[in-house]
């Protein structure tokens, strides 16, 4: 089963650690870094999913980024 996690706060190194102790694999859309923000997964929380599924996570950067062009 897929975990909840708190999309939009959580982080990607965050939810990659809790989607691997549930069994799955986390796949990203792009380069994402540690501390990138976890917008969306490809699988909803509580979606009956098996052991070794790949999880794909959307990020943005955080707010924090040196890639930010402020």
């Amino acid at each position: 089963e897929v975990p909840s996690i708190d999309l939009g706060t959580v982080t990607f190194k965050q939810a990659k650690k809790i989607l691997e102790a549930k069994g799955l694999r986390v796949v990203s859309d792009s380069m994402a870094k540690d501390d990138d923000i976890v917008m969306s997964m490809s699988e909803e929380a509580g979606s009956k999913v098996e052991k070794g599924k790949a999880i794909t996570l959307i990020t943005r950067p955080s707010l924090g980024s040196s890639s930010d062009s402020y």
